[in-house]
C-alpha cells in the first residue's frame, strides 16, 4: 500500500456513516418541517375560529325554499 489508498474497510465504514449521517440529516428537517406546520396550523385556527368549524357546520342547502 502506497499510503495514497485507504483500506477497504475503512471506505466501507466512511460511506454507512455517511449514510447514516444523511438519513439523520432528513429525519431531523422532516421534523422542523412537520413542526413548522402544525404550528402555523395552530396558529390559523386560533386566529380563524370561524373558518376552522366550517365541516361541522351545518350546510344550508339554497333549494330548500
Amino acid at each position: 500500500m502506497n499510503g495514497l489508498t485507504k483500506p477497504k474497510r475503512k471506505r466501507k465504514a466512511r460511506m454507512i456513516e455517511i449514510i447514516l449521517y444523511s438519513i439523520f440529516g432528513l429525519f431531523i428537517i422532516a421534523m422542523c418541517m412537520f413542526m413548522y406546520d402544525w404550528y402555523k396550523d395552530k396558529e390559523w385556527r386560533r386566529n380563524n375560529p370561524e373558518e376552522h368549524n366550517i365541516m361541522e357546520r351545518k350546510i344550508k342547502d339554497d333549494f330548500s325554499e
